[in-house]
Order: structure tokens, then C-alpha cells, then sequence
């Protein structure tokens, strides 16, 4: 037991391919659930919700995972279906009063914890992340299963991840880490 980091790449197909791996890297996991909590903790997953509908109807029960996104163009809330498979995410519905539906979650947010939530992360993440890096500002962070700091001994790795997630970027590709433990 104990913390399962990683970061994957998704083409625009679906394909999910793993471009990085950490093992108990207790502060990058710190910073990611900070940046998750900044960015409004999107992507929460809700498998096998039965209070999830669209239109009167429930939302896919073999779905291996839900995962909720506000739409800011439209106020609505994307749902997104997840096939553990293959990694594919894929749009299912998006629910009209996506507001309301938001606001209901909000007040669940403190019950929730930065586990198996992807996060995507965008180029601007990335580059705040490398600062905090290169800067040894990653936040102290600690767990019953997160060891201890690994900030030196994952230097290196954290910036070739960044690396090959900015180049997964720029061929037009998403990029998310996601963490187990």
C-alpha cells in the first residue's frame, strides 16, 4: 500500500498512454490536490452514481466512472463516462441545470479527497509547477500511506515529466495526473 502517482497523455481518439510514474512523492501530491482545490475541484468522480440523471433518465450504471465538468459557456455541467479500458473519456450528457447540480456538489466538497480524481493539467500548470519545483516550494505534504519527502530524489523526473507533457500538449493531446492510495 501506499501512493500511486502518474500522468497520462490522451490523443484525441481516446488513447491513453502513460507519460510519467512516481511512487510515494508525498508534496507533488500536495500540490496537485492544491491546484485541484484551486481549480475547483473538477473532474470529481462519482462511480455509479444513482442520483445522476439527464433528463429523467439515469446516467450509465456500467459506467466505470463519472466524472462532472462545469461548462462556463453554457452555465451547464458536463458528464463525462470513463472506460477504464482504455482510459477513453467521452461526453455522455450534459445537464441542462448544470448550476444547480454544481451548487449541490459544492457543499460535498469537504468530504471529498484528492484520491483516483484525474486532474487535467494545462500548459500554465505546468509552468507554475516547474517554478514551484525549481524553487523547492512544493508544499510539505503527509499521509498515513505518502512516505516521506522525495522532492530531491524525483527532481529530475518531475522535470522530464514536464517536459513530455508540454510536448504532448503541443501535438495536441490532454494531459492529466491521477494518484491511488
Amino acid at each position: 500500500m501506499g501512493l500511486d502517482q502518474f500522468a497520462y497523455s490522451v490523443d484525441a481518439k481516446g488513447k491513453r498512454e502513460e507519460i510519467a510514474y512516481w511512487r510515494k512523492h508525498p508534496n507533488l501530491q500536495g500540490w496537485m490536490e492544491a491546484l485541484w482545490i484551486e481549480k475547483g475541484y473538477p473532474y470529481v468522480i462519482l462511480p455509479n452514481d444513482p442520483t445522476a440523471v439527464y433528463n429523467n433518465t439515469p446516467l450509465p450504471a456500467n459506467a466505470a466512472v463519472v466524472m462532472f465538468e462545469p461548462n462556463t459557456a453554457t452555465k451547464n455541467l458536463r458528464v463525462y463516462e470513463s472506460d477504464e479500458n482504455d482510459g477513453a473519456n467521452f461526453i455522455v450528457a450534459e445537464l441542462p441545470d448544470g448550476e444547480a447540480l454544481a451548487a449541490a456538489q459544492e457543499k460535498e466538497k469537504q468530504d471529498r479527497v484528492f484520491n483516483t480524481v484525474p486532474l487535467e493539467l494545462t500548459a500554465a500548470d505546468l509552468d507554475k509547477l516547474e517554478t514551484a519545483i525549481n524553487s523547492n516550494e512544493l508544499p510539505e505534504t503527509e499521509g498515513f500511506f505518502f512516505g516521506s519527502n522525495a522532492d530531491d530524489e524525483y527532481k529530475q523526473d518531475d522535470l522530464d515529466f514536464i517536459d513530455t507533457a508540454r510536448t504532448a500538449l503541443k501535438t495536441g493531446k490532454r494531459v492529466f495526473y491521477d494518484s491511488w492510495w
